[in-house]
């Protein structure tokens, strides 16, 4: 199980904010998975319908969420195309290590 509410970190330690709002993994994952990418254009509407359940899954209960390794690993792909190396590093520690 995963509190996707845990804010993301610097290498100090200190939190990431945006309009000094700390960033969660929440808001990175499910901007993620709503995100638009080129290759959506070949997706069918049960894919991307998968994308925006677990979206509103992690949206709607953040502190405890139970995630399939298939989930995990559409998140960190997803996150792989959209967010700088810090933001990727950190969530591919966040959802594969222990």
């Amino acid at each position: 199980m995963k509190n996707f509410t845990t804010p993301l970190t610097t290498f100090t330690g200190e939190e990431i904010k945006e309009d000094n709002i700390p960033i969660t993994f929440s808001s990175i994952a499910v901007n993620a998975l709503m995100g638009n990418y080129p290759e959506d254009k070949d997706q069918t509407g049960v894919q991307k319908l998968t994308r925006f359940k677990l979206a509103e899954r992690i949206f709607t209960t953040p502190a405890t969420v139970e995630l399939s390794e298939e989930e995990k690993k559409l998140i960190t792909d997803l996150v792989d195309k959209q967010f700088s190396i810090l933001v990727v590093g950190k969530m591919h520690q966040f959802l594969l290590e222990e």
